[in-house]
């Protein structure tokens, strides 16, 4: 009786395929997270067009429609607006996006699980995305000026 060769996968291989798997798995979660956010229709409308001046909170959480972003937003609040924008390890398919303050509707503040949020609707001209964010942004004296 003849024994088949016996063909072994060398160890490259399995890593190397498990690093494409990983990347591929990654690349299409956060893909489905930008398009389930709201954020790709946004991006269509307030892509931010560069850096903006004025009171940055880093490793802040919001939630976009039904999407959390926990600790990883950096949100800038200014005269103009809100500069919205995801730490880089998220960031595929993440631009940033700068809000003008006329686009900001309906705030309000509410708690969630013992933590305080803004909320409001940022309209696009085709309809709202409801978004929270970390109450902490309204420690800025940009936001208790915008116009309401």
């Amino acid at each position: 009786m003849e024994l088949e060769p016996v063909y072994q996968i060398s160890p490259f291989f399995i890593i190397a395929g498990a690093v494409v798997f990983f990347v591929l798995i990654w690349t299409f979660v956060i893909f489905m997270l930008f398009a389930a956010s709201g954020w790709r229709r946004l991006a269509k409308t307030f892509r931010a067009r560069g850096p903006v001046q004025g009171d940055r909170f880093t490793w802040q959480s919001g939630r976009f429609r039904l999407v959390n972003y926990n600790r990883i937003l950096n949100i800038t609040v200014c005269r103009e607006g809100l500069l919205i924008a995801v730490i880089k390890l998220f960031s595929l398919f993440h631009p940033e996006l700068f809000i003008p303050w006329e686009a900001v509707r309906n705030v309000s503040l509410t708690s969630i699980f013992f933590m305080k949020y803004v909320r409001f609707e940022i309209a696009d001209g085709k309809g709202a995305v409801k978004v929270h964010l970390a109450a902490k942004v309204l420690e800025s004296p940009h936001w208790a000026v915008r116009p309401k």
